[in-house]
């Protein structure tokens, strides 16, 4: 089963889960917590994050190594819902069609909430003068 839902990971996602593990590993013993979990889920927009991170950790060991952190990703993300309508509601906001809404867009989308903007607006999808946000990059994992 876990294979499986590697599978539905792009090759892109799965490296930028791969960089997640490896910033959240602050030992770097090769593993990481249910709190370095809930940290992720935070970042991709969960509610109830804590509560999802104790689901990942039901019935694995206390810390999760690599690929079963990618597994349990790929079941979070495969339950988030269709990232193709995400996309298309910020590209309401990209009048000129290139995958960049500004800062202040992205501030307003997300109701002006310090916890929200801190789990979109990462550098990785800003550009380099961090004043626009890649909502494409972020949504689609292009």
């Amino acid at each position: 089963m876990g294979e499986n839902m590697l599978a539905s990971l792009s090759p892109l996602q799965i490296k930028q889960l791969q960089r997640v593990f490896y910033s959240l590993d602050k030992d770097m013993d090769g593993r990481v917590s249910e709190a370095h979990v809930a940290e992720v889920l935070r970042h991709l927009g969960s509610t109830d994050a804590e509560a999802e991170a104790r689901a990942c950790f039901a019935d694995a060991p206390p810390t999760l190594e690599m690929m079963s952190f990618l597994t349990q990703m790929a079941r979070v993300l495969a339950r988030v819902g269709d990232a193709h309508s995400l996309a298309e509601a910020f590209a309401s906001f990209d009048e000129k069609d290139e995958g960049m809404i500004d800062r202040g867009v992205l501030h307003e989308i997300l109701g002006h909430d310090d916890a929200l903007i801190a789990a979109w607006e990462v550098p990785a999808f800003m550009d380099r003068a961090q004043k626009r946000f890649d909502y494409r990059k972020r949504t689609l994992g292009h």
